[in-house]
């Protein structure tokens, strides 16, 4: 059998094979005809009630965020409004310092370390990780927000 008696054998074969599909496709379909003719019933109920029954829906936008209310430690806040940090207080002296960042800097001239060391040490000392800063102990008295 040459080359050319295949394609022709092919050729004649394609024809016969797409019938074979036609015919198994219409077989399913009427097989499963009660399947397919509930699904289309339920998808033109659901798109019709859908669209005739549906309701608008309104959506109440809040405040993810309210200012008014700042988190108070011991009820000493300044104002309500900026960036806010930590006023922090000497437990021995009751010395107070508005932010930490003044304490860090402080400490930092006096021990002779970095500014960024001192204030991981009086972060430390204030959340209770560490027990003491060079010997005294620090705690939150309150919140300050810059305005």
């Amino acid at each position: 059998m040459s080359q050319e008696d295949k394609m022709q054998d092919d050729k004649q074969k394609l024809p016969e094979r797409a019938k074979e599909k036609v015919a198994r496709a219409r077989q399913h379909l009427k097989d499963n005809r009660k399947i397919y003719y509930a699904c289309g019933v339920t998808g033109i109920v659901c798109f019709v009630g859908g669209k005739y029954f549906r309701r608008p829906i309104v959506i109440d936008f809040k405040p993810v965020i309210d200012i008014t209310n700042a988190p108070v430690f011991h009820n000493t806040v300044e104002n309500n409004l900026g960036r806010v940090s930590k006023i922090i207080r000497d437990s021995a002296t009751g010395k107070e310092w508005q932010k930490m960042r003044y304490l860090a800097e402080e400490i930092a001239k006096e021990h002779g370390i970095s500014y960024d060391h001192a204030r991981t040490l009086i972060s430390q000392n204030v959340h209770g990780q560490r027990a003491h800063v060079f010997g005294k102990i620090y705690e939150i008295a309150g919140l300050r927000t810059d305005f």
